[in-house]
């Protein structure tokens, strides 16, 4: 890994469907530009099964939805990740999102509520608020997602890899499991929710004046990150 650290903060948002590696792609930014990754969808599984939310009905209700495959309520999901998102900015780093704000609510907010891309450019400044889609086809992210393990210890994920024979993570060592959404019948459901209720938000980009770079996700990842920093002059 070459690293480039960048001598301004910047914010970056990474877009794609399902199995589309905006997590990795989040991680290889962090690592080569100093930025902080919130993996806000992983946060928010982790206050899902966090044993010391059992019971709260707000939460039943969301996991409700996330095990079903569908999004978790905008209002929700908005005040968990604004708050978060506010803390990495009140601590002075550059960030990089990856996969939220999922509708378009949560990225531009109303005249009451501040969306979370609005609250990155005022943090960062216009310019240095980058947008990017990984453009993957349906075929692949059901490939990908269905043949996915994570580690239940650092999170990292397997993806297609028929000659594992441990059922170990190879960083760690953790155990490995997969997640209740990650077969096919919910991954079209997540396709779906991904057509009506994100891609909306990338159509808007243009009129907002914030610029998308668009990028192909069925590379080999270090091939993408080279064509994000390309794309995004990030």
């Amino acid at each position: 890994m070459c690293y480039n650290l960048v001598m301004h903060k910047i914010a970056v948002v990474i877009y794609g469907p399902p199995g589309s590696g905006k997590g990795t792609q989040a991680n290889l930014l962090a690592l080569s530009h100093g930025l902080i990754h919130f993996d806000s969808g992983r946060f928010i599984e982790f206050l899902l099964k966090d044993p010391r939310n059992a019971g709260d009905p707000v939460i039943d209700r969301q996991r409700a939805l996330f095990e079903k495959g569908e999004l978790c309520e905008t209002e929700w999901v908005m005040d968990v990740i604004g708050r978060q998102t506010k803390k990495i900015v009140a601590a002075d780093f550059g960030i990089v999102l990856s996969g939220s704000p999922r509708t378009f609510f949560e990225a531009f907010g109303d005249d009451k509520t501040k969306g979370i891309l609005p609250l990155l450019q005022e943090a960062y400044g216009k310019e240095d608020v980058h947008v990017v889609f990984l453009r993957v086809e349906d075929k692949v992210s059901i490939e990908r997602n269905s043949h996915r393990k994570l580690c239940t210890t650092c999170g990292t994920q397997l993806i297609n890899n028929p000659e594992l024979v441990n059922p170990f993570c190879p960083f760690c060592g953790g155990s490995l499991y997969t997640r209740v959404f990650d077969n096919e019948a919910k991954i079209v459901i997540r396709l779906e929710e991904f057509r009506k209720k994100t891609l909306p938000i990338l159509e808007e980009l243009p009129r907002r004046g914030i610029k998308l770079a668009e990028v192909n996700g069925e590379l080999l990842p270090y091939l993408v990150h080279r064509e994000i920093v390309e794309k995004s002059s990030v």
